[in-house]
């Protein structure tokens, strides 16, 4: 009897979850269709309301202009390469870090270690400052989680690297107005390596710990509480998975899930239970395959983040006591159809959603955000407008319009079939003026381009400018390296609002929950204890940008005579390498430079001595000496300069040295 009201609870909770989803599905759909609109722009295809209006202006003569100028892919492209760029630089370097607090606890037992190294070095304790040495114990312990952080961020053979997860993040972001980052969660690793069975090394599957994961999250399968404007107002997040049947097995063999649930639901539905969603239909229109997808054999898998009362919980098997049915509790909820195949409380600490989202373009009336699509949608319209209208106006502009008297000809001409040393035959001479009359229609070229040109413009006020990626067809101040240089810095304006919502939004709030990950489930207790995480995106760019203009103010007071030889030039020019993240090996090193230096004042000794051979030999034929008494005269003159560019050769090597 127990056994049947608790599988009833269970129905029941279910039942009501699957409702709360369902609900979320509806308010959503006027996003999907926002969303659908950005990727048909960004693909440059023209909405069907604008592609049956151009259609329509078709006539059976000839058919209009229906170009699509992608600027909106190009701004997308270029924004989303800069973020990159900033947070992720190529050097390697990371965008957090970790610190001590300014009272940090530290293990006894690593005070204890380094106290006792400490004095089999032969240090005296007495004189050992006690708050100082436990700071330097905590800054080790420190770069210790820090340096197993950043190996729990890298690529593994089943899991991408933070870098290139945040890469697929970001483009969402730009794209769609919000990109949504997983994680960390916790999952059991296995790896295959070598062991040595008597003798034979075999290859097997080696268990490898507990693990963080991570991963990023499609905007199409994230249903967040849309009575919200963010997640600390939300009451739940829901997650589609889209799962074959094999996929589905798998997952019964999961900790925490009912394996008996999972495969009477696959027993119940053999071919699957998803349908097709209007986005998704949208969506495949929009590919080269417009063939709508087979989903025969997949489930619809939902994943729920949120908030339960204790009677909830209860009804769903947990242990919860009666006293705390009011209570709310967060928990992580499985359901397949309307069955709840896993129930557990939030096993993370410190975090009660693992999503963490990035909005190009916050929204404070809506829970995501806006994308560049979006900003620009205008802009892309008149852009595709003005470009239609030049390319028909210039079609209907190469040539004359002609008009042919078809009376002035003799039977049996075809005046449609023009072409050079074309004979008409006519039987009146009379008739011969009044063949046909032209008429040339105007051009407007140049005021198409520059209703082009506006748009254009606008487009670059409300994304990215375009000489931030390259176009150097820039007028006014951009035309000088300097006043390019100002303008870039001011456009950087937009990217550090950028990179500081996304150190604010992902990077802040995931290190913290990774450095909450390990303090709660790394089995390493080197690495434990009290510290800070520290977001370094939007710092590294403010100190690039004044570190670029500083080398620009220090090179002008360095080239000043008065200051000549006062500074080390090569290692002036390496550090200007090293900020501008170029590769090193460009500068010469000593060796390489003297070699250069000797060959420059050779080649310029020769040049000399040519030039002075070349005037001697022709003042000697104007003054009829002979071959051999002129050449006796040369010598004599070129004598003193080899020995004087040999010493000055030498000379050049000392001062390179």
């Amino acid at each position: 009897m127990t056994d049947e009201n608790t599988t009833t609870r269970i129905d029941d909770l279910g039942r009501e979850l699957r409702k709360e989803f369902d609900e979320v599905v509806v308010l959503r759909r006027t996003y999907e269709q926002a969303w659908v609109d950005a990727l048909r722009q960004y693909k440059g295809i023209y909405p069907p309301e604008v592609m049956a209006r151009l259609a329509a202006m078709d006539t059976k003569d000839g058919q209009r202009s229906k170009i699509f100028l992608r600027m909106t892919k190009v701004k997308c492209d270029a924004i989303q390469a800069r973020l990159m760029d900033l947070l992720f630089p190529a050097n390697g370097s990371m965008n957090w870090g970790i610190n001590p607090t300014p009272n940090p606890n530290v293990r006894e037992e690593a005070v204890q270690a380094g106290l006792q190294a400490f004095i089999d070095s032969g240090g005296d304790p007495s004189q050992l400052d006690e708050e100082a040495f436990r700071r330097d114990i905590a800054q080790e312990t420190c770069r210790a989680m820090e340096r197993a952080m950043r190996d729990q961020l890298a690529e593994t053979p089943k899991r991408q690297s933070y870098r290139k997860t945040c890469d697929s993040l970001i483009a969402h972001a730009v794209r769609y107005g919000t990109g949504v980052l997983k994680g960390p969660l916790v999952e059991k690793r296995t790896r295959m390596g070598y062991e040595s069975v008597n003798g034979e090394w075999q290859l097997k599957e080696v268990d490898d710990g507990l693990w963080p994961f991570f991963e990023f999250v499609p905007i199409w399968g994230i249903f967040p509480d849309l009575a919200a404007t963010n997640k600390h107002e939300a009451r739940f997040i829901w997650q589609e998975h889209l799962m074959t049947d094999k996929d589905l097995q798998g997952l019964s063999r999961f900790p925490k899930f009912n394996p008996d649930a999972i495969l009477q639901y696959m027993r119940e539905k053999p071919e699957g239970d998803a349908e097709r969603r209007e986005y998704e239909l949208a969506v495949r229109q929009l590919s080269e395959d417009q063939a709508a997808p087979d989903l025969k054999g997949r489930y619809r898998v939902l994943e729920r983040w949120g908030f339960l009362t204790g009677r909830q919980l209860r009804a769903a098997g947990l242990e919860v006591s009666e006293d705390q049915d009011a209570h709310v509790f967060s928990s992580n909820v499985w359901l397949l159809g309307n069955r709840v195949v896993k129930a557990v409380l939030n096993p993370m600490q410190g975090v009660d959603f693992p999503f963490f989202f990035y909005h190009f373009s916050k929204d404070e009336s809506s829970f995501f955000g806006e994308g560049a699509p979006k900003l620009m949608d205008d802009c892309q319209a008149g852009i595709n407008a003005s470009v239609r209208m030049l390319v028909d106006n210039a079609a209907l502009s190469s040539g004359p319009i002609i008009g042919i008297n078809m009376r002035a000809l003799a039977e049996g001409q075809d005046p449609e079939k023009l072409h050079p040393w074309k004979v008409f035959l006519f039987d009146e001479a009379a008739d011969m003026d009044q063949l046909m009359k032209s008429w040339n229609l105007n051009s407007n070229s140049r005021d198409l381009i520059t209703i082009l040109e506006l748009f254009q413009a606008f487009a670059d006020e409300l994304t990215t400018p375009r000489y931030m990626y390259g176009d150097q067809n820039v007028g006014g101040a951009g035309k000088t390296a300097s006043g390019l240089s100002m303008l870039m810095g001011a456009a950087n304006i937009a990217i550090k609002s950028l990179v500081k919502s996304f150190d604010d939004d992902v990077t802040i709030p995931f290190i913290t929950a990774l450095y909450h990950w390990n303090m709660q489930w790394n089995e390493d207790v080197a690495v434990k204890g009290d510290y800070n995480v520290v977001a370094m995106g939007s710092t590294n760019l403010v100190a690039k940008e004044l570190r670029a203009q500083q080398h620009q103010i220090l090179l002008g007071v360095t080239s000043n005579p008065r200051f000549e030889g006062m500074t080390n030039d090569k290692k002036w020019l390496a550090h200007v390498f090293r900020d501008s993240e170029m590769p090193e090996d460009i500068v010469r090193t000593d060796e390489e430079f003297r070699a250069w230096k000797q060959e420059q004042m050779t080649m310029q000794a020769k040049a000399q001595a040519d030039a002075l051979l070349q005037s001697l030999i022709e003042q000697a034929e104007k003054a009829g000496i002979g071959p051999q008494e002129a050449f006796m005269q040369v010598l004599k003159s070129v004598s003193p300069m080899i020995a004087q560019g040999g010493a000055g050769m030498a000379q050049g090597q000392e001062v390179a040295q």
